[in-house]
C-alpha cells in the first residue's frame, strides 16, 4: 500500500516537471511581437540626429554656413528662407564692392544744366556719363583712390582757382563738377596724377555764376573712365 503511494507521488512530480518543460518550450518559440508604427501610442525616436543637431543644421544653414555632405537635406522651405535672410544682410565692404549706392543720383547744378541748353556737342557726352555712373555699384577701393587722384590734381593747381562742388566714382567712371575762379578752363585733368589712371572723355560749361562780392566765375561738369 505505501509503495503504491509513493509511486503516485512520483508520477504526479514527473508530470508536473514535464508540464513545465512543455510550456517553457513554447513560451520560448512565441515570435516576438514587432509594434505598429501606425498604431503604437509610443513615440519614436529620431533616426541619424538628435532634434538639437537638426536645428543646429538649420541655424548653420540660414546662416550661410551649411557644410557639404549633412545628413540633413535643407527642405524647399529652408532654402528659400536662407535666401530671403541673404537679401536683408546689409551691404559691407568684405565684397570690395557697394551695391546699395546703385540708382543713386548725381546732383548736377542748375547752372550747369542752364549752359547744357546752349552745348549740343560736350553736354549730351558728360550727360550720357552720368547716366551710366548712377546705375553702377561702387567699386570701394579703386573709387576711393581715384577720388583721392582727382582732388590732389586740383589741389595742386594752387588755392582759390579751383573748388569742387561735386566728385563721385563708381566702377568704371568717375564724374567732377568744379567751380572755375581763374580765366581758361580746368587743366587739372591732363594732369600725371588723373591721366595714368583715368581717361577724360568730355566737358561741359556751366552759365555764369556770382560769388558774394558779386564776382564771376563758371562751373564745369566733366566725366573720366576707367584705364
Amino acid at each position: 500500500m505505501r509503495a503504491a503511494w509513493k509511486w503516485n507521488w512520483v508520477l504526479l512530480a514527473a508530470l508536473f516537471v514535464v508540464t513545465l518543460a512543455v510550456i517553457f518550450a513554447r513560451y520560448s518559440q512565441r515570435p516576438t511581437a514587432t509594434p505598429d508604427i501606425n498604431t503604437s501610442s509610443a513615440p519614436l525616436k529620431p533616426q541619424g540626429t538628435s532634434v538639437a543637431t537638426r536645428r543646429t543644421h538649420f541655424q548653420d544653414f540660414k546662416a550661410g554656413n551649411l557644410v557639404e555632405n549633412t545628413s540633413i537635406p535643407a527642405t524647399e522651405a529652408q532654402e528659400k528662407n536662407a535666401i530671403n535672410d541673404k537679401s536683408k544682410r546689409p551691404v559691407t565692404s568684405l565684397s570690395g564692392i557697394d551695391e546699395s549706392v546703385v540708382g543713386q543720383a548725381f546732383q548736377v547744378s542748375a547752372s550747369v544744366k542752364e549752359g547744357c541748353k546752349s552745348d549740343t556737342v560736350e553736354c549730351p557726352l558728360v550727360m550720357a556719363s552720368v547716366a551710366r555712373m548712377v546705375q553702377e555699384p561702387r567699386d570701394i577701393e579703386w573709387a576711393a583712390n581715384m577720388e583721392e587722384k582727382i582732388q590732389s590734381a586740383v589741389d595742386m593747381q594752387g588755392p582759390g582757382k579751383y573748388v569742387i562742388r561735386n566728385l563721385e566714382c563708381r566702377t568704371s567712371t568717375c564724374i567732377l563738377e568744379v567751380e572755375i575762379h581763374v580765366p581758361g578752363a580746368f587743366n587739372g585733368r591732363y594732369e600725371d596724377v588723373i591721366f595714368s589712371s583715368l581717361r577724360p572723355n568730355a566737358m561741359t560749361i556751366s552759365a555764369p555764376e556770382y560769388d558774394s562780392s558779386g564776382a564771376r566765375f563758371s562751373v564745369e561738369l566733366m566725366d573720366f573712365a576707367r584705364r
